[in-house]
């Protein structure tokens, strides 16, 4: 046991009986809610020194982390010819698409389609909109669009 856990045991064990010491009927050396506050304070101390805190406290931030905050799943990558599959497939849709319509025609995933229109979209190559006939999300690609009867 090296010298520093040892002092760091020491002051947690003044810190208790600091605390206990309250209950006494005359504490010494401290009085009143000051007894708690410095027992506490040399626990503290104790901790730090002794370096249970950083174990202590490593564990509690691990244990707290893992029931509160739910992990998330690294984003999968997509394939980089996803997209140009899915600009060949506006054009054979005449410049409308959905998430499922896509994923159904390239026999991807849910998710993989949405990820490649959201990538089009975010290069400019397509917008997104809510159809009013389906009120389905669906991606416009204007340069495959019929052409306006004006």
């Amino acid at each position: 046991m090296n010298i520093r856990r040892l002092i760091g045991w020491g002051l947690i064990g003044l810190g208790i009986a600091n605390i206990l010491n309250f209950m006494a009927p005359r504490p010494i050396p401290t009085v009143g809610a000051g007894a708690i506050v410095s027992g506490i304070i040399l626990i503290i101390a104790g901790l730090g020194v002794s370096g249970l805190g950083t174990a202590i406290g490593g564990r509690l931030r691990l244990l707290l982390r893992s029931e509160t905050a739910p992990r998330k799943a690294a984003p999968r990558p997509i394939d980089p010819l996803l997209p140009v599959r899915i600009l060949k497939l506006a054009e054979k849709r005449s410049g409308k698409l959905t998430v499922s319509a896509a994923a159904m025609a390239l026999e991807i995933g849910l998710d993989q389609a949405q990820a490649g229109l959201e990538e089009l979209e975010r290069r400019g190559a397509a917008s997104s909109e809510i159809d009013e006939e389906t009120g389905l999300m669906a991606w416009r690609f204007p340069e495959f669009l019929p052409p306006s009867g004006n």
